[in-house]
């Protein structure tokens, strides 16, 4: 077969070296990719350093797959510096222990992207149709996007309406590279298989890919369209999710705040219950006071119109003890004048029986009957005025 390159060479001019690091067994690829070899399985390590015939005896033992993966379930990315300078045969076994290269590309889609001529034996020795690389491309993708004359062996069995991360079908990327996509049934012609065939077919392109062109156009206008509507969805999901937020947080605060509330609230009326109890024994009491305030003061005013009678008798009394004081005084005015009288009347009667007396001194007998005549009348005299003067007297004193 023919070589791509010098083995042992990378086409970048770098050399590829296998050596054993102190404390480590690790599979160097200088200058830029290191492997651990317990990272490996058998076919990985035998792959790493462009052992074919190790990886076929590997593969013929059954001791690893056709896909699978080291101990550490890498693949990705993980030579992407490492362009294997292999025989058309190594490629194959490559696509084979490898699945992801460069920018997530398998040997095929490598092969399809780099090396065309090299697909059409990897699409024999069994490679993987399905593979993607990090666009979610399929070979069949690829193979439309580069114009390959393989088209129509990789739509074999190939999913044709796979999209990759744009959204973009095989049969989309045929009508804007002018291939025809044929319905993968048995007994159906699936088209040209040769590169003078292709560019016949490319020729006899009518009109209508111009058309499928439009209106490829504005389904990718309408599916940017659809993104970006679906941007603003999820950016007003993510608004609404904060205002939800903010808005559960605000009722959370509500919450606690008519939690507190209720709680003030209970407090207050356990409060103002407490206060009407107090008030209500109170105002009880006050009505037993004012009732018997009442009943004291009909007892009062009772005992006031029993004084006022007393004082109205009272009144009447001393207007009669009045009345009777000037009739007692004008009595006892006229008891004095008459004791004046009879006084001037008895002086003046003294002074007659002096006189009588002397006449009738030689008449003993006769003056002294009339003298105690006299003194008789003038004994009742004095006792009348005695008892008129000591009534006199009983009467200023009441």
């Amino acid at each position: 077969m023919k070589k791509i390159c010098k083995k042992g060479e990378l086409p970048l001019g770098s050399s590829i070296s296998q050596r054993r690091d102190r404390g480590h067994h690790r599979t160097n690829f200088q200058p830029w990719y290191h492997i651990q070899d317990r990272g490996l399985r058998k076919i990985h390590k035998a792959a790493s350093v462009g052992n074919v015939a190790k990886v076929h005896q590997v593969l013929l033992l059954g001791e690893n797959g056709l896909n699978d993966r080291d101990k550490r379930n890498r693949s990705e990315n993980r030579l992407h510096d490492f362009n294997f300078s292999l025989e058309i045969g190594e490629l194959c076994t490559l696509e084979m222990v490898f699945p992801v290269l460069q920018d997530d590309l398998t040997p095929l889609l490598l092969g399809i992207h780099e090396r065309r001529g090299q697909m059409e034996f990897l699409v024999k020795k069994g490679a993987n149709i399905h593979a993607v690389d990090k666009k979610k491309r399929t070979a069949l993708m690829l193979a439309v996007k580069y114009e390959s004359a393989n088209v129509v062996r990789l739509q074999q069995g190939a999913d044709i309406f796979s999209k990759d991360v744009f959204g973009w079908t095989a049969e989309e990327y045929a009508v804007i590279s002018g291939f025809k996509m044929f319905p993968n049934k048995p007994g159906v012609d699936l088209g040209p298989t040769s590169n003078d065939e292709v560019l016949d077919f490319k020729t006899k392109v009518s009109d209508g890919w111009e058309e499928a062109q439009d209106l490829l156009r504005k389904n990718h206008t309408l599916r940017l369209e659809i993104d970006a509507l679906k941007r603003q969805h999820r950016e007003k999901e993510e608004n609404y999710s904060e205002d939800m937020e903010i808005l559960k947080g605000k009722n959370d605060d509500l919450q606690k705040a008519i939690k507190l509330s209720e709680e003030t609230l209970t407090k207050t009326v356990s409060h103002c219950t407490r206060q009407l109890n107090a008030l209500t024994a109170e105002k009880r009491m006050l009505t037993f006071k004012l009732e018997n305030e009442k009943e004291s003061k009909q007892r009062l005013e009772t005992e006031v119109k029993s004084y006022r009678s007393r004082l109205a008798a009272a009144s009447r009394d001393h207007d009669q003890g009045q009345t009777s004081q000037r009739d007692l005084e004008l009595a006892l005015q006229r008891a004095r004048d008459e004791w004046l009288c009879l006084q001037d009347k008895m002086k003046s009667d003294m002074a007659n029986l002096n006189d009588v007396a002397e006449t009738f001194s030689q008449q003993p007998s006769i003056v002294e009957s009339r003298l105690n005549k006299l003194k008789i009348k003038l004994q009742h005299m004095r006792d009348d005025l005695r008892e008129k003067t000591s009534m006199l007297e009983r009467v200023q004193r009441d």
